[in-house]
């Protein structure tokens, strides 16, 4: 802060500005209307003029590991005067969130049923990172409530069984009784039988969401597909 002529608040570096329309005045700087009321008002008891500045050491760099380039809020953080962390508890809090994100995406919108299905979907099929949301067990929900012209589900393969009712339990045998059991049966796998497997389930899936569908071993390598095993916008 500095001595002014008159009482000035103005955003540093690492203040997230808005970029898309719904968040506030594009091109300014997010920080909450109340907590501009609350410094102003609390500085002038002392100094009536007075040039503060508000900024964010590595502002922009924690910025890049959130969602808030998707939002719209690039070049650094909002300034909430709270934890700025959502957590939803309830269900209908989960789906609120979700319904945040999906009415941004109006071209294409990837969901994934986690962080890894995320993940391999930006390395492994260069899916933009701005067009995909973490859905969790809401993923049909997503699905439902997007508007998007071209719907993508990244899932894992005891997902697509859950989001399609089936017990994996009936179909794989999960069980061994030593790490060397183990390896021996991972030597015996048939590979091809399991792409075709869940290629079916993807083109399943598919058919009843009207989305093209991946399924991703752990290794980020399709195990199947509705289609192609490339995507493009």
């Amino acid at each position: 802060a500095r001595r002014f002529p008159v009482f000035s608040i103005r955003a540093g570096k690492g203040i997230g500005i808005i970029k898309k329309a719904g968040l506030g005045k594009v091109g300014m700087p997010d920080i909450y209307p109340h907590i501009l009321k609350n410094i102003e008002a609390n500085v002038k008891e002392v100094l009536p003029g007075v040039e503060i500045e508000i900024f964010v050491p590595r502002g922009e760099e924690i910025a890049k590991n959130t969602v808030l380039p998707a939002l719209g809020i690039e070049g650094g953080i909002p300034i909430f005067g709270a934890t700025g962390f959502v957590e939803p508890y309830t269900e209908g809090g989960y789906k609120h969130v979700i319904d945040f994100f999906v009415k941004g995406l109006k071209d294409v919108i990837g969901v994934s049923t986690g962080a890894a299905s995320k993940r391999f979907a930006i390395e492994k099929l260069n899916f933009p990172e701005d067009k995909i949301i973490i859905a969790g067990n809401f993923v049909l929900y997503a699905i439902e409530r997007s508007k998007a012209e071209k719907k993508v589900i990244f899932t894992m393969p005891a997902k697509i069984c859950d989001m399609l009712g089936i017990n994996a339990h009936e179909h794989f045998d999960f069980e061994f009784g030593s790490v060397g059991e183990l390896v021996e049966r991972m030597k015996k796998v048939n590979y091809e039988g399991l792409k075709a497997f869940f290629g079916t389930l993807a083109k399943e899936l598919s058919r009843k969401t009207d989305a093209d569908v991946y399924v991703f071993d752990n290794c980020g390598d399709i195990l199947g597909s509705s289609g192609s095993t490339t995507f493009r916008l």
